[in-house]
């Protein structure tokens, strides 16, 4: 069960128990050291995920809690496969592609 005052670290012993993550005793530390999923990592997914399916900019940033752009640009982050899906659309003639930054639909002119 989680505690509000004490979040962070209920997260990082119950990801370490479910193998998401590891404690490591630090000799002169009070806290073990953690290194694995974060609640954020949980945050960037989603966001990922929203704007993968083509869901408003705006719209997803009120289900992500962000209130200012820069934030959010911070979550929604670009990757390899990000680039490759778009150009594939664009080889396969799609008439419209979803920008990488700003996830608004545009329309292709073709020759």
């Amino acid at each position: 069960m989680f505690d509000a005052t004490n979040l962070r670290k209920d997260w990082q012993k119950e990801c370490a128990a479910a193998g998401l993550g590891t404690l490591t005793l630090v000799e002169g530390k009070p806290d073990p050291r953690y290194t694995g999923l974060i609640i954020h990592d949980l945050r960037r997914s989603t966001v990922k995920n929203l704007m993968k399916v083509g869901v408003n900019e705006k719209a997803a940033m009120k289900i992500s809690g962000h209130k200012t752009r820069s934030v959010f640009d911070g979550y929604h982050i670009v990757d390899t496969e990000d680039v490759v899906d778009t150009i594939r659309r664009l080889q396969n003639g799609e008439n419209t592609v979803k920008t990488l930054r700003s996830g608004r639909q545009h329309k292709v002119l073709k020759p």
